[in-house]
């Protein structure tokens, strides 16, 4: 068990090393970061971005991001999901070893 310096310092990493992530990683412009989750112990993150209905939004930054994470030398996994019987793509999740990106196109 970490005491309080070694969690302190364990924060300060996790943050770094997240608000890297966010300026290499995402798309520039993204206004509408709806939510985030931070674990400094292993680290884990997550950010959830809504595409506000525009599926060539949310398919854009699906594809910057996957850009981005391959100029990185990170693999990842990519899944879409849409509704039953609908070609409309709703959801895109593309998931590192340390970080979940949530593209929601809720519109």
């Amino acid at each position: 068990m970490p005491n309080k310096t070694q969690a302190k310092a364990a924060i300060d990493t996790a943050a770094t090393t997240v608000k890297a992530d966010i300026d290499s990683i995402l798309p520039v412009g993204i206004t509408t970061i709806t939510n985030g989750q931070i674990s400094f112990a292993p680290l884990t993150w997550s950010i959830s971005m809504d595409a506000g209905g525009s599926a060539a939004t949310a398919d854009s930054w699906a594809t910057t991001i996957t850009t981005n994470l391959t100029a990185a030398s990170r693999t990842y996994a990519l899944r879409r999901s849409g509704r039953r019987g609908d070609d409309t793509i709703k959801n895109i999740i593309i998931v590192t070893a340390t970080a979940t990106y949530f593209i929601t196109n809720a519109g």
